[in-house]
């Protein structure tokens, strides 16, 4: 077995085949699409990919791409590793490990903080708890990040969510993060104007919500999305909160975005609410959620940060607003 760093870009076509021959439905569809796009973010370095191969053929992969977040007062460049996939042939081979292993030693000679997901509970996140400590990082816990369904109805009220105007959007994100408006404690998404651009280019379908006060000034922002998903009769589209720059004291807000996204993307003669899913609300109270009409819907994620150090100021997060990837 050998094991090869790449452009996870450039392998987008052979990792599609890995993820959705691995990942059985229902899932996330992994189109070369959505993978090109994903690992192609910009970013300070070519962030690291890794591939096995039996002989000529691909078996394995693992990816990071970038992302720059806010913590604190601090703008910093970090990764999200995911699409960790073996294929079925070569499971029980330590193959995994080795991905991994090779992965976060090229991430680590960067001395780049990683955030990572996976589903609580599952042999993913045993696989993140065993990696990273061996790869030399320490690994702390960004908390429960659960999926939530919310009905969405003709009577659902919009409030001043409209989608952004084309070329405002990162001056709308930047001043909402210069007020705090993710909350202390938090890591926030702050994507540069190069990643911004590239956010937009989703080739799923991607807008950003905008709500607004009086004066017309932005008091809270949220991408939605289609996600695309695999399931046992097909192929189908989720209308998804993927990321929300609101206090977390403001839940209240959440059924008015949740009706601005069904209306960028209407059903016609849908007969009846349409679901929109949310999976980045940490740090919302859960009992605010659930007032709100924010049902848990499916095993809740597990975030994790990792860096080189103890005394990296990631260690001391409480959750984030960042999308789970």
């Amino acid at each position: 077995m050998e094991y090869r760093p790449l452009d996870g870009a450039s392998f987008a076509v052979e990792a599609s085949e890995l993820l959705q021959g691995a990942w059985r439905p229902p899932a996330l569809f992994y189109s070369p699409e959505y993978l090109k796009w994903q690992l192609s973010f910009p970013g300070p370095f070519p962030a690291p990919a890794i591939a096995g191969f039996d002989g000529t053929t691909p078996v394995g992969f693992a990816a990071s791409m970038h992302r720059q977040v806010r913590f604190t007062a601090a703008a910093i460049d970090a990764v999200i590793v995911s699409f960790v996939a073996v294929h079925s042939d070569f499971h029980n081979r330590g193959i995994a490990a080795r991905l991994y292993a090779n992965l976060l030693a090229a991430i680590r000679e960067r001395e780049i903080p990683v955030i990572t997901y996976a589903v609580s509970g599952s042999a993913g996140e045993r696989a993140i708890e065993r990696a990273y400590p061996g790869a030399g990082f320490v690994l702390h816990s960004l908390g429960s990040f659960p999926l939530y369904g919310f009905a969405v109805r003709p009577e659902t009220d919009v409030g001043t969510w409209t989608p952004a105007a084309v070329g405002e959007e990162w001056l709308v994100l930047d001043s909402l993060i210069d007020r705090g408006i993710a909350g202390e404690g938090r890591i926030c998404s702050h994507p540069t104007v190069a990643q911004m651009e590239h956010y937009l280019k989703d080739p799923r379908g991607r807008q950003l919500l905008v709500e607004r006060g009086g004066d017309g000034t932005a008091t809270a922002a949220a991408w939605a999305a289609q996600v695309e998903h695999r399931g046992v009769n097909g192929n189908h589209s989720v209308i998804t909160i993927d990321c929300a720059w609101l206090a977390p004291e403001r839940a209240h807000a959440l059924p008015g975005l949740a009706a601005a996204a069904v209306r960028v993307w209407p059903e016609p003669g849908s007969p009846g609410p349409v679901i929109v899913q949310a999976s980045s609300l940490c740090g919302f109270d859960p009992q605010a959620l659930r007032k709100a009409g924010f049902r848990q819907i499916a095993t809740p994620f597990q975030g994790y940060v990792a860096a080189a150090g103890a005394g990296h100021p990631f260690c001391e997060a409480r959750g984030s607003n960042l999308e789970v990837v």
